[in-house]
């Protein structure tokens, strides 16, 4: 874990099978720090299957944005937050058609 400020820390995941795991963060002794929300509800973290995109259309948009993409994915997208990202601008949240559509405003 790396401290990014007093209210923050950053993790990254290791290889996993699918799957939902425990997920707790501890002190270098290995003293359970945080391993519940503030309703003593498990924290838990879920490893999900690669999401791979089989189109994107259109392929390209005016320098403008507010372009609608409509974007078909070889996964369901249900109960999960997506975002599209474009090169190192903002992000755009993703709106979720059906399990495996969802749309991006550019």
């Amino acid at each position: 874990a790396v401290i990014v400020n007093d209210d923050e820390v950053t993790c990254v995941a290791p290889h996993q099978s699918e799957g939902t795991v425990q997920f707790q963060l501890v002190s270098q002794d290995l003293e359970i720090l945080v391993n519940e929300f503030y309703d003593q509800t498990p924290l838990q973290y879920t490893y999900l299957p690669p999401i791979e995109i089989t189109s994107l259309a259109p392929s390209f948009g005016t320098i403008h944005g507010d372009t609608m993409l409509l974007i078909e994915l070889d996964w369901t997208a249900e109960h999960i937050h997506l975002r599209c990202i474009y090169g190192k601008n903002l992000a755009s949240v993703a709106n979720i058609i059906n399990g495996t559509m969802i749309t991006c405003l550019t």
